[in-house]
């Protein structure tokens, strides 16, 4: 298709320009979307009984849509990837930031990559401030021992870095970070939660299931007020890592023990809405 030159021209102009690029716009098989369809109570669409033009007017005015399913492959965990195991993208082009926004995130997890493990990090050209702070901060408690006792806004920066790397890079890249973390002289006078958060961290860019649903649910066991962004992580976590081993039963029983954990109108969020439908065939999140 990229070898014929009046196509190529012409997907040029939308920022196609090689088989990553068009693999990065694919949201999902749809053996992964279908029990997630199967959890709304929707008819089938037919001529008989047109839903979608007796709800399309509705929806329109309420400022409505299904715009939220083109982020299912842009989670904060890489649960696409993982309940279809598929292979990391080669390069993409890094072309039209500005009309899709995963483009972006790949570039901006690259950033981050390069600038924990080249000896030259690259300037920061239009990354957000509060990314590259989370960057400094996490590596003046993590690399180079800042002020280790104190400073828990440290764990709430690193997860920021987390969440921005670990969907968006190959495991061996996610790998590199989080091992280099791990290898200097201050991981040994971290916390042990801490230490736990970090092997998180490091077996969801590994696209390890089982360490990811064991580490998970050690840290939603533990008394603690976590913020409610990283109660969802980790209940996501744990139900991908079960269901990336084909553990649905697992996978339920973490949604059964920990879902109280997580505020009511925040599970029925399009991915934890998926998981759950996937490790019941299709039923919606009670």
């Amino acid at each position: 298709m990229f070898r014929e030159p009046g196509l190529a021209k012409e997907l040029n102009t939308v920022h196609l320009r090689n088989l990553a690029d068009l693999q990065i716009r694919k949201i999902a098989t749809r053996a992964t979307i279908h029990p997630l369809v199967q959890s709304f109570k929707v008819p089938a669409n037919s001529d008989y009984y047109p839903y979608l033009d007796l709800n399309a007017a509705r929806y329109r005015f309420l400022q409505q849509g299904a715009g939220d399913l083109v982020s299912l492959n842009a989670a904060n965990v890489p649960v696409i990837a993982m309940l279809e195991g598929n292979a990391p993208l080669p390069e993409i082009s890094l072309e039209g930031t500005d009309y899709f926004n995963r483009i972006e995130q790949i570039r901006r997890a690259q950033y981050i990559r390069d600038t924990y493990l080249k000896l030259n990090p690259p300037e920061p050209l239009a990354m957000p401030r509060a990314l590259q702070k989370d960057l400094e901060l996490a590596s003046l408690r993590a690399l180079d021992c800042w002020d280790p006792a104190r400073h828990d806004v440290w764990l709430h920066s690193l997860f920021q870095v987390a969440i921005v790397v670990n969907p968006f890079l190959t495991p061996e890249e996610s790998g590199a970070i989080w091992q280099r973390f791990e290898s200097t002289g201050c991981y040994g006078s971290l916390p042990q939660q801490y230490k736990s958060w970090i092997a998180l961290f490091k077996a969801v860019g590994a696209r390890n299931g089982v360490e990811m649903a064991s580490l998970a649910e050690q840290l939603l066991a533990l008394p603690s007020a976590l913020p409610a962004e990283s109660r969802r992580y980790l209940l996501t976590a744990a139900m991908t890592g079960h269901l990336a081993q084909n553990k649905p039963a697992q996978a339920l029983q973490a949604w059964d023990s920990y879902s109280q954990l997580i505020a009511r109108d925040e599970r029925s969020q399009l991915m934890l809405r998926l998981l759950y439908a996937k490790a019941s065939g299709g039923k919606a999140p009670p």
